[in-house]
């Protein structure tokens, strides 16, 4: 079999398992993890059903362990778009540092206490994380409204306008913004992005007078794939999109998306966004009229 009949999910588990292996390439298996090594996983779970990705996470809690018991300057470092995977690295440094607490109370001491620290990138910038209050949807929900309401002149702390450069935010908030509504489809309605206007049902709660504008306008989210894929890699443009899309037309989009969700689910948008002006909202619906 070559590595074309292979899925990306197979050929993916099969990358993570070599390179473990290569780590300890030359070295006796009672010497493993011996030496300090930096390990950065990027997204190691991808492209995997259920099933496979227990035992991918299986694979990572052993290895991790290995590491961080083996060698007390080891780092690891994960990151992930997915807050599933977040929440699954959290509970195995967890799971570790509690075996570690175990074993020391047993009286076979393995590693100091292990430390784990968990970030967030929100608009090219990293954030602290906690795993307890840490809510992804909620969280790029309010994100998403906030540019919304943002504009191109505020006032500085002597009352004058200032120029705001959105450079960092408009560079992210497309992929956001798909997230958002990807989120709150599957919430609201157990569909995805595309079946929600597919469905003359869920449609036909917007107004009338929204109806048309935003079924096609809100439809370009669709396109807006952050997939890592490999095949979607390849198929990639150089440039980037997000140069052709001006900050305006970036603002509009999120305008017309916190309109396209509150058509559909009024309540939903008050719960989770306090300050909700519901004036400001209303004002924004004209522009789907």
């Amino acid at each position: 079999m070559t590595t074309n009949q292979l899925s990306v999910g197979e050929r993916n588990a099969i990358s993570l398992c070599y390179f473990f292996s290569r780590i300890n390439s030359n070295v006796r298996a009672d010497q493993a993890y011996q030496r300090p090594i930096f390990v950065v996983l990027d997204d190691p779970i991808s492209s995997f059903d259920f099933e496979n990705k227990i035992g991918i996470l299986s694979l990572l809690r052993e290895e991790l362990e290995k590491i961080l018991f083996n060698n007390f300057e080891s780092k690891v470092m994960v990151m992930t778009h997915d807050a599933e995977m977040f929440q699954h690295v959290a509970k195995i440094y967890s799971d570790i540092e509690e075996r570690r607490r175990f074993l020391d109370k047993a009286g076979q001491p393995v590693a100091p206490k292990i430390i784990s620290h968990s970030y967030q990138l929100i608009s090219g910038r990293l954030t602290e994380a906690g795993t307890k209050s840490f809510n992804d949807y909620a969280q790029q929900l309010k994100g998403v409204y906030n540019y919304a309401m943002s504009d191109n002149q505020v006032t500085d702390e002597n009352g004058q306008d200032t120029k705001v450069d959105y450079a960092q935010e408009d560079l992210f908030i497309g992929n956001t913004m798909r997230r958002v509504l990807e989120a709150f489809s599957t919430f609201c309605f157990r569909c995805s992005i595309s079946a929600i206007f597919n469905d003359q049902d869920i449609m036909n709660i917007i107004p009338d007078i929204h109806r048309e504008f935003l079924g096609t306008f809100m439809y370009r989210l669709v396109f807006n794939s952050e997939s890592h894929s490999e095949e979607n890699i390849k198929s990639q443009p150089d440039s980037n999109s997000s140069d052709f899309i001006s900050h305006s037309e970036l603002i509009k989009t999120a305008r017309l998306l916190i309109v396209f969700m509150d058509d559909l689910n009024a309540l939903h948008l008050r719960k989770l966004i306090p300050d909700f002006d519901e004036n400001e909202v209303q004002t924004w619906g004209q522009i789907a009229i």
